[in-house]
């Protein structure tokens, strides 16, 4: 699919919205496409990165290819909000690959560095799911 000009004027800032518009549309392919494309022709955007990830681990179900994206997306140090939602993303790719003890290590880490409640029940259910 190509991607029209007009969407490259509002991206990267509103790629979310850009994709979601389409999934809200039943349109998957179309906006796994678009981040995809969004990805190579912003690769210095964290955020497109992050959003390109997420699609590859979302829409295409590819675990070890949303890690590998993540590990390469280098988020500004004072940006908490893209630090959580990659730590998020990095945590569901290792439960999606059935890692459940490196989700725990990423959002541990990320916990340690900005406390916030959320990471810690999050944390929590997955020490409890591992449990026998």
């Amino acid at each position: 699919m190509a991607v029209c000009e007009d969407c490259w004027q509002v991206l990267p800032g509103h790629a979310d919205a850009v994709a979601e518009g389409r999934l809200g549309a039943g349109r998957h392919a179309e906006a796994a496409s678009l981040l995809a494309s969004a990805s190579k022709r912003f690769p210095t955007d964290p955020h497109v990165q992050l959003l390109a990830a997420e699609s590859l681990l979302a829409d295409q179900k590819n675990a070890p290819a949303a890690l590998e994206a993540l590990a390469a997306v280098t988020v500004p140090e004072g940006s908490r909000p893209l630090r959580r939602l990659k730590a998020n993303l990095q945590a569901d790719g290792h439960e999606a690959a059935g890692e459940p003890n490196q989700a725990i290590a990423v959002l541990e880490a990320e916990h340690k560095a900005f406390p916030d409640a959320r990471f810690q029940t999050r944390i929590d259910k997955l020490k409890n799911a591992s449990r026998p």
